[in-house]
């Protein structure tokens, strides 16, 4: 099976039920509650079922768009009214970096949560981050330790 066809039945059996108590998510929000972020444009990447996004636009009225390769994910985004960026940060270099000058120092912050350890080419996720970025831009990532009980 490939990552694409792995993670588009993942995407489908996780389904759309909401989940927004997960530790990551109280742990990110905690860190813009602490800095007292709000209002932002965001970019949550590799958004997945759009949970995190929800929280972003609802709880801190940040203006969201969603990034993510799996058609399955990108169609739920869409549905609950969010603006879409397909991105498939495993892709060619090439290819990623076009996603990423199509929105070029666009968003104030760049989210992504427990994510980066699934992504293949961490070169390729952290170019396209910087490359989305304005400049003094902040960008937000927590990825799970195996160490936190």
């Amino acid at each position: 099976m490939s990552k694409l066809e792995h993670d588009a039945a993942a995407a489908v059996a996780r389904g759309a039920e909401p989940h927004p108590e997960r530790p990551w998510y109280r742990s990110a929000a905690g860190v813009l509650e602490r800095r007292g972020l709000r209002g932002l444009r965001c970019l949550d990447l590799c958004a997945g079922n759009a949970e995190f996004s929800e929280i972003l636009r609802d709880r801190f009225a940040m203006r969201v768009t969603c990034a993510d390769y799996a058609p399955a994910h990108l169609e739920h985004q869409r549905s609950l009214g969010f603006d879409v960026l397909p991105v498939d940060l495993d892709g060619p270099g090439t290819e990623v970096d076009r996603a990423a000058a199509g929105s070029a120092a666009a968003f104030d912050l760049v989210v992504s949560l427990a994510t980066i350890e699934h992504v293949f080419d961490s070169d390729n996720f952290l170019r396209f981050c910087h490359g989305v970025l304005k400049p003094g831009g902040l960008l937000l990532i927590n990825t799970p330790n195996i160490a936190f009980a």
